[in-house]
């Protein structure tokens, strides 16, 4: 019996890396290395994966379901008409009624037929000056079609092997008496709330529907869910966390800037006490301000700061940790912000520059990030800017 397509989508997953991808439509006889050369310059100009009909498993089953769900999944289609086969124009055809984007190629005396006229259309001829040639065409069709803010976010928040990943957090309730002076209730997303958003919409635009974190209520996980094999997001401070200090102190492990959040002064033996970050700016000690409602800006609104700490699983070093906190929502907020929007990922990435690769998975990196509300007390990315940022060595 065919197995379900559902259970085939996983296959395909598993088959790219969960990655978006290419589907070469080609003949496979003698064409393996110039697919490979495709591949390769596709991953290059556009961070998509590449497969054709002979990496899909066919295990006796109907091909033509499982190349239809390829097709359907693809985030481009390229295919080489050089050879006249029934199942080429077949798939290309299946692709065109799909609309999904098409980029053609084909030998220089190979006729294109009359329907595919006005496709996009690279030519090229089979010798090392026309496969030179081809190779900077391709390039340059490609370039539209490549997304960098994918690839900044695989990069900077989304980890290669994804499942499984939890979300843990334990966000917090709006009050009608606010801390901040004047606080409406909130009708767009705000705090911790912007980290589950940020993690999905990342997972999502790498992904697809193929792979989803599970979202656990952190005051409610069992401890060792730590030890798990697994990546793990860890939204908001130990206050409302009790796994962010579990994984600081594992992925510091005491080396500096040692970030810490505490309790701040003469705030220990208080119930609703106050946080407060602290740590090592060049030489010298620093630590988040402290006094409720979160201190003015010199420049107007209020503002918080927020930390990011991205590294290796202590246990499972091909699991991705990633921390998410700040003393208060706002910084929190931040937090989540810088560590899933695409133009924070590339600040981040300038930061490191001489330290680190962002995409680096064998490197704990800490990023140091503020937020600020204006009159509206709303945070949105504008509004976060990303302070400094470095590894650990």
């Amino acid at each position: 019996m065919p197995a379900p397509m559902g259970t085939f989508a996983q296959t395909l997953a598993h088959i790219t890396g969960g990655r978006r991808y290419c589907f070469v439509i080609m003949t496979y006889h003698g064409q393996y290395t110039f697919f490979e050369r495709i591949r390769e310059i596709v991953a290059r100009e556009t961070a998509f994966e590449c497969i054709r009909a002979d990496d899909i498993p066919r295990a006796g089953e109907d091909l033509r379901p499982k190349i239809h769900a390829a097709i359907d999944s693809a985030a481009l289609v390229i295919a080489d008409i050089s050879h006249l086969r029934p199942n080429i124009y077949y798939e290309i055809g299946y692709a065109v009624a799909r609309g999904k984007p098409l980029l053609l190629q084909a030998q220089d005396k190979v006729k294109v037929p009359t329907d595919l006229v006005g496709v996009e259309l690279i030519r090229y001829s089979d010798t090392q000056p026309g496969l030179v040639e081809f190779e900077r065409s391709l390039r340059e069709h490609l370039r539209p079609h490549a997304d960098s803010n994918i690839g900044l976010l695989r990069a900077m928040i989304v980890p290669s092997d994804p499942e499984p990943t939890y979300i843990l957090l334990n966000p917090k309730q709006m009050v009608p008496e606010s801390l901040f002076r004047q606080h409406p209730f909130e009708r767009r997303t705000y705090g911790d709330y912007l980290g589950v958003r940020g993690v999905l919409t990342a997972f999502a635009s790498v992904y697809g529907e193929f792979f989803t974190p599970e979202i656990i209520l952190a005051s409610l996980a069992p401890k060792d869910l730590a030890e798990a094999d697994a990546n793990f997001y860890l939204i908001g401070s130990f206050k409302s966390n009790p796994f962010t200090t579990h994984f600081l102190d594992a992925l510091q492990r005491g080396r500096g800037p040692n970030w810490r959040f505490a309790a701040g002064p003469g705030q220990e033996n208080i119930k609703d006490f106050e946080v407060q970050l602290s740590g090592t700016r060049g030489s010298r000690p620093w630590q988040t301000p402290f006094g409720r409602p979160q201190t003015p800006d010199p420049l107007g609104g209020i503002k918080d700061y927020g930390l990011i700490i991205r590294g290796p699983h202590p246990k499972h070093p091909r699991r991705l940790v990633t921390i998410m906190a700040g003393p208060h929502s706002l910084g929190t907020g931040a937090a989540c912000l810088a560590a899933t929007r695409s133009e924070h990922a590339r600040r981040i990435g300038e930061l490191l520059v001489g330290q680190t690769d962002l995409g680096a998975r064998d490197q704990t990196i800490w990023v140091l990030v503020k937020g600020m509300v204006g009159t509206d007390f709303h945070l949105s990315s504008a509004g976060v800017r990303v302070l400094a940022a470095g590894v650990y060595s």
